[in-house]
């Protein structure tokens, strides 16, 4: 899947995407180049950087203490799924340096 690609590409440490077969949406745990990020922060650094990233945390059949992001991908093709994972990557660097 072009998805879990780009992001094993471009975001290795941040977004570790659960094994699934199929599906509309991947769930992403948070990276340890995240530590120090709530899930809800990474979801609106993405939504700054245009992409529409939904934090787990928030689902109100979540576990407590579960941080993670809900990612949709089935009405995108491959290179709009490969941009917005660059442009993430960037967002996400961004907010490291400060």
């Amino acid at each position: 899947m072009a998805l879990m690609q780009a992001l094993a590409e471009h975001l290795p440490n941040h977004l570790i995407p659960q094994d699934v077969a199929s599906g509309m949406h991947l769930i992403c745990d948070l990276g340890p180049a995240l530590a120090g990020l709530c899930d809800r922060d990474v979801a609106a650094i993405g939504q700054k950087a245009g992409l529409s990233l939904r934090a787990l945390s928030l689902y109100p059949e979540a576990p407590d203490g579960l941080q993670g992001v809900v990612m949709g991908y089935a009405a995108f093709d491959e290179a709009a799924l490969i941009n917005a994972v660059e442009r993430l990557a960037v967002a996400l660097g961004s907010s490291e340096q400060g």
